[in-house]
């Protein structure tokens, strides 16, 4: 393969889109980044489904190979750059735990993140949707707490999420989406562990480029929507 660019095709709001273009600065593999225009249907377009059928970010293209979803974008990437580092290691046990907490999140930080922000912050702003009950408010910020405290006491102990000696790619990712909180303004400030962990991990240089960008976007998103509406 004469040019070994890597298209990686998704959006800075999105997670995993932001933990695969961290894996690929933190590994030097070169990228094109491909903004996808989710807010107006871009993931559900004929050229786009050519790339991932299933219609999500994010997803690349190397060569004329097309892949999505982020752990088989990483694994994949792992393999055909023969990468053997902290963050991803060739040892194939070592590869097994991080692969167990990338597996581990779709059930657990997905599902006690992702609710809190899309209900709280992107169905109201994006989709028009009213703003959350207080009963319902109170269920999603109980089951974020409950999340982040299991958490806190998991790096109180001094171990990563992967249950490793020193911060791997399962880090990466979930600062990923734990860092999507920030959307909603949640407050950290009882979880003294998570946050030592929140702080390291953010400082690496790959991480903190990319979030970044994030921050920025968010700002810019929540400053438009908060701004007063010219009347009719």
């Amino acid at each position: 393969m004469a040019d070994n660019t890597v298209k990686v095709y998704g959006h800075i709001l999105s997670p995993p889109v932001r933990a695969v273009l961290i894996f690929c600065q933190l590994h030097n593999i070169p990228i094109e980044f491909l903004d996808v225009d989710m807010a107006h249907g871009g993931h559900k377009s004929p050229e786009y489904l050519a790339i991932n059928p299933y219609g999500l970010v994010p997803a690349i293209t190397h060569g004329d190979f097309h892949l999505g979803e982020s752990g088989a974008i990483v694994f994949y990437l792992a393999e055909t750059f023969h990468l053997d580092s902290q963050w991803f290691p060739a040892d194939l046990q070592q590869k097994a735990k991080i692969n167990s907490s990338l597996h581990w999140h779709h059930t657990n930080t997905v599902k006690n993140i992702i609710p809190y922000t899309y209900n709280k912050v992107v169905a109201p702003m994006f989709l028009g949707k009213p703003p959350v009950t207080p009963e319902f408010d109170a269920e999603l910020i109980a089951n974020a707490r409950t999340f982040l405290k299991s958490l806190d006491d998991l790096f109180a102990t001094g171990v990563y999420i992967a249950r490793t000696a020193h911060p791997t790619y399962a880090d990466v990712l979930l600062y990923c989406y734990v860092s999507h909180l920030e959307f909603a303004s949640f407050d950290f400030s009882t979880y003294p562990a998570l946050n030592r962990w929140r702080d390291e991990i953010g400082a690496i240089e790959a991480v903190r480029e990319v979030h970044e960008q994030f921050r920025q976007m968010v700002a810019c998103i929540l400053e438009k929507f908060q701004a007063p509406q010219p009347s009719a």
